[in-house]
């Protein structure tokens, strides 16, 4: 059990990061598409500038740092919290009507409004999953090097502090 839990986070840390590099890519080959569909958007169209250099950015920086397993950890939160930015997004392209599509690119922008929210709620629900498992498994060897680092006969307790 602890085994599956080890390689949970690497394994989703590894498709975030296949999925956020081929989204930036995808996004830096179209810029000036990726610009319009931006300004085209009611709620981020003032900051499609900044946005269409910023977005991809942070998603190959957050590629990388995924592939750290130093930063895989904090990368994957981060990485949860932009899918759920982006899967807002979505939503908010849903309520605006049907000429507004979304600036994703590739098989992913194919996919429709519903089946995009899907995906991307699938994504979440993956990495909430390995930080969940993660956390277990820091919790799990944090408890045994606590329990191993006490000197034999040593109690746990408020006495011991006083």
């Amino acid at each position: 059990m602890l085994r599956k839990r080890k390689i949970l986070l690497p394994v989703v840390a590894f498709l975030y990061a296949g999925l956020f590099t081929y989204a930036a890519v995808y996004k830096l080959l179209d810029l000036p598409g990726f610009r319009n569909e931006l300004n085209d958007s009611s709620a981020l169209g003032s900051f499609s500038g900044v946005l269409s250099f910023g977005v991809p950015i942070a998603e190959i920086f957050l590629s990388v740092v995924l592939l750290i397993p130093r930063f895989r950890f904090p990368g994957m939160l981060l990485a949860v919290v932009l899918m759920g930015l982006f899967t807002g997004y979505i939503l908010l392209l849903m309520n605006a009507g049907p000429s507004v599509s979304c600036s994703c690119g590739g098989f992913i922008q194919r996919l429709g409004p519903v089946r995009h929210l899907l995906f991307n709620l699938g994504f979440i629900v993956l990495g909430l999953s390995g930080i969940i498992s993660e956390t277990k498994y820091r919790d799990y060897f944090k408890i045994l090097r606590v329990q191993n680092s006490r000197p034999a006969g040593q109690e746990t307790g408020e006495a011991e502090k006083l």
